[in-house]
């Protein structure tokens, strides 16, 4: 897990409790592969590159005017990886949260590691 990806699930999470409506922050792709899992589990409402900069802008989701982040838990850090196998993550009952994984396959949530059949290391749950 890189510095980056660390700083930006921060700023996700800062916004969320002080329910912000939007979060800037820098382009990178890896942060756009997160977001990609993250609006597909409904937790943000959408996210977009600004016009014609490196500037990329996301829309958080709440409902009942509460976040749909409650709180973002770092699973990994740059010093400690947490890696799974599969027979560890079939072992995981989530229900309430959503766990997001990196694999060869790229990144994936937990519910979709256990379909593939493919371990990887733990980013984060939200």
């Amino acid at each position: 897990m890189n510095k980056n990806l660390v700083e930006f699930l921060i700023k996700l999470k800062n916004a969320s409790q002080l329910k912000k409506e939007t979060v800037y922050t820098q382009y990178n792709t890896f942060q756009i592969e997160v977001l990609k899992k993250l609006y597909e589990e409904g937790i943000i409402q959408s996210f977009f590159l600004k016009d014609s900069s490196s500037v990329l802008v996301v829309n958080l989701r709440f409902f009942l005017n509460k976040p749909t982040i409650g709180g973002i838990k770092l699973l990994s850090t740059p010093s400690l990886k947490n890696t799974l196998s599969f027979i560890d993550i079939s072992k995981i009952n989530s229900v309430k949260y959503t766990i997001i994984l990196t694999t060869n396959l790229g990144i994936k949530t937990l519910n979709e590691c256990k379909m593939a059949r493919v371990g990887g290391q733990m980013l984060f749950l939200c």
